[in-house]
């Protein structure tokens, strides 16, 4: 009985590594502004990032810079009304220099759907101005992010630096990373800068369910309205575990979520362990199995290893990435 009972969870292990991992193997490979662009068309695919893109990269004038698309910017991809359900491995490369001004959820992605995981991904320098219509989401990543709620999915080690500016009165999301979300959100951090109506936040606007966990945001925040936070501007029944803002920088003495700590405190690894998977910059080598951040102590914000390391860096966590979306 012993033996039949570890061949069927063997069984099962290996029916879940299949389904989740696997498909990352075989994802399209992503290397121009145009393949990014035209998963609008193929919104459930598995895809995976192979270098970096910026504005020298060929595409740029056409799809990603501020005289694109009769000077409206980036599509955001889904834009304008479907989800992206599948799944973007950025491989530890950064996504830079977007630039986007229209009405909608704006983001790198419009709206992240139930099963759709986005992670090791880098976005600087991204500009998002938000010009009309109630109800809508303004973030670096996703305007309105559905992902990981009710199915396997989320965010993971993922960071964004740049400004986003909603000007739009009314019932808005403006955040770092996301307008909205519900999702479950892990090891990620913002540095941009926010300003909206109201619901803004550093990392997030609103948090509707879902969770942030490890998580911090440091960029300027501010806004005309209510419900302005350091790390979330307004929840309704979402959660933060072990999350951070930077109340100097950001200029917000509370937030909806998280933990509010002064610059030094964010620069001190005793605010982060023993619960992140943190080493000191200097111990970096020889970490890869166990560490997701690393700090430059008393010096610098956490940092994710792919920027140490660089992108296209092998991945040694990728397998429990997955065990910790089902819990």
């Amino acid at each position: 009985m012993r033996k039949f009972k570890r061949l069927i969870s063997a069984i099962v292990i290996s029916f879940f590594l299949s389904q989740l991992i696997l498909p990352l193997w075989a994802a399209t490979e992503i290397s121009t502004w145009a393949e990014l662009a035209a998963i609008s068309s193929g919104l459930a695919g598995d895809y995976v990032l192979v270098n970096d893109l910026d504005s020298e990269s060929t595409g740029y004038d056409t799809y990603a810079s501020s005289s694109a698309n009769a000077g409206a910017g980036w599509s955001p991809i889904g834009f304008p009304s479907s989800d992206f359900t599948g799944t973007f491995d950025g491989a530890g490369y950064v996504i830079s220099d977007i630039y986007v001004s229209r009405s909608g959820h704006l983001g790198l992605f419009r709206q992240t759907g139930t099963d759709a995981l986005v992670k090791d991904l880098g976005i600087e320098d991204i500009t998002v101005i938000n010009g009309g219509g109630s109800g809508k989401g303004s973030g670096a990543l996703v305007g309105y992010g559905l992902a990981g709620y009710g199915s396997v999915g989320g965010v993971y080690r993922c960071y964004a630096t740049g400004t986003i500016t909603n000007v739009t009165a009314g019932s808005n999301w403006t955040g770092g990373m996301f307008g909205s979300s519900r999702g479950k959100v892990f090891d990620c951090y913002t540095n941009c800068t926010v300003t909206g109506v109201s619901r803004v936040g550093g990392f997030a606007g609103h948090a509707e369910e879902g969770s942030f966990n490890e998580c911090f945001s440091y960029g300027a925040v501010s806004g005309s309205g209510s419900n302005i936070g350091g790390l979330v501007g307004s929840k309704n029944i979402g959660t933060a575990n072990y999350s951070f803002w930077d109340t100097q920088t950001s200029g917000q003495a509370s937030s909806a979520l998280g933990t509010g700590k002064t610059t030094a405190q964010m620069k001190d690894i005793d605010t982060f362990i023993p619960v992140w998977d943190i080493v000191l910059k200097a111990n970096h080598d020889g970490q890869q199995a166990t560490a997701v951040w690393y700090i430059d102590d008393g010096n610098d914000y956490p940092r994710l290893w792919f920027e140490y390391d660089g992108g296209g860096t092998p991945e040694t966590k990728n397998t429990t990435d997955w065990f910790m979306f089902l819990q």
